[in-house]
């Protein structure tokens, strides 16, 4: 009769080689599926800020401006956008998140548009090492670089605003330009809002400023530079400056010390420099060593900040709760999705999630001051 042997098991040999293949294969899987959704994410991005630019172009049609950057897009472009998502990038951090752009939208004249038009930039740093940007003529997707507080910290160009804001001390770029701040009120703040390399190597850098306060700044010939503040934008490409903002930022004088400034008011045409006194400028001004230029856009930002009318009666409550509009609803109306009118049984899913959040802050998960069967909870 014939036997047979019985069959040999693996060895632990052989077993260990077949769990560190599978492992390996697991990995290669799972870093291509991330890889994947990633890029799928950077897409959805780059659709949101193209929606957006669009809409920039038709707001500013209808309104003659482009909209102040230093409000919320989301509440801006509501009358022309009614998709939320629209406004949030897919990596972005926040549930709460309604508005993920921005605090990375910057309005501006072009330097050599002759006719004064205004420009914009768009960008979301969030998809890994890359900032992806859309301006006024194109979109592309650029290397982040890397930027650190004068305490060796680095700054995350993805998180929020107070991450990315200093009050005191200095900011270092990859390029060996530095912000530092030479004086400050309670009110002042120093804020990133991009710093990546461009296509052919050099770096373009974009801070905002805001309050009463001072900086020296010193950016390394060939860098892309540029100040923001409430009244002004300041470029430049390698030179050392000193901005100073007042009243709140309402005006701004630039002091060159070595190169060149360009010099753009952003909200008025009147720039007084100290080289050629005061003159009516339709797009830029060059301040050379020396020179010193004031822009003064008092009362052209107190006409952006209109008041806005008054809620429905019986709605007072619902419209401080809602922060879509952050007291921006244009052409003396309230979208329907910023203020409840008598018509409306219930409270907009936007208006829920902010309802939410504050309810939560304050440890109260029924939404304290709310009726309860008035929400749509979802």
């Amino acid at each position: 009769m014939k036997t047979t042997q019985p069959r040999k098991a693996f060895t632990l040999a052989e077993l260990a080689i077949t769990v560190a293949i599978m492992a390996v294969l697991t990995g290669l899987v799972m870093q291509s599926a991330r890889r994947t959704r990633a890029a799928y994410r950077a897409s959805i991005c780059q659709s949101n800020q193209r929606q957006i630019g669009l809409t920039l172009h038709l707001y500013y049609n209808k309104h003659g401006k482009l909209p102040p950057d230093t409000g919320t897009l989301e509440g801006m472009m509501c009358e022309f956008i009614s998709d939320d998502k629209i406004f949030v990038c897919p990596n972005d951090d926040d549930p709460d998140a309604i508005d993920s752009y921005g605090p990375y939208y910057v309005r501006r004249r072009n330097p050599h548009d002759m006719d004064g038009h205004e420009h914009f930039l768009l960008g979301c740093p969030r998809h890994r090492s890359a900032v992806s940007s859309y301006t006024t003529t194109r979109s592309t997707l650029s290397t982040l670089a890397t930027v650190l507080t004068d305490d060796g910290r680095v700054v995350d160009q993805a998180a929020s605003v107070d991450e990315r804001t200093i009050t005191d001390g200095a900011l270092r770029f990859a390029d060996g330009s530095t912000v530092t701040v030479k004086s400050a009120n309670d009110d002042y703040r120093v804020t990133v809002i991009q710093s990546f390399r461009l296509p052919d190597g050099s770096l373009y850098t974009v801070v905002r400023v805001a309050g009463d306060g001072e900086v020296d700044v010193s950016v390394t010939p060939g860098s892309r530079f540029e100040v923001v503040t409430p009244g002004a934008l300041i470029g430049v490409r390698g030179t050392v400056f000193n901005v100073k903002t007042e009243e709140g930022g309402q005006t701004t004088t630039v002091v060159v010390t070595q190169g060149t400034v360009v010099l753009e008011p952003k909200l008025t045409k009147l720039v007084t420099v100290s080289s050629i006194g005061s003159a009516q400028m339709t797009h830029r001004n060059v301040l050379n060593a020396g020179d010193t230029g004031t822009v003064d856009a008092s009362e052209a930002i107190a006409e952006e900040e209109e008041p806005v009318a008054p809620p429905p009666d019986g709605h007072e409550q619902d419209y401080s709760l809602c922060k879509r509009c952050n007291g921006h609803c244009w052409g003396g109306y309230h979208c329907k999705k910023c203020v409840l009118e008598p018509k409306y049984e219930s409270i907009d899913k936007h208006l829920w999630k902010v309802i939410k959040k504050e309810a939560k802050a304050i440890g109260d998960r029924d939404g304290d001051g709310v009726t309860d069967p008035d929400l749509v909870k979802n």
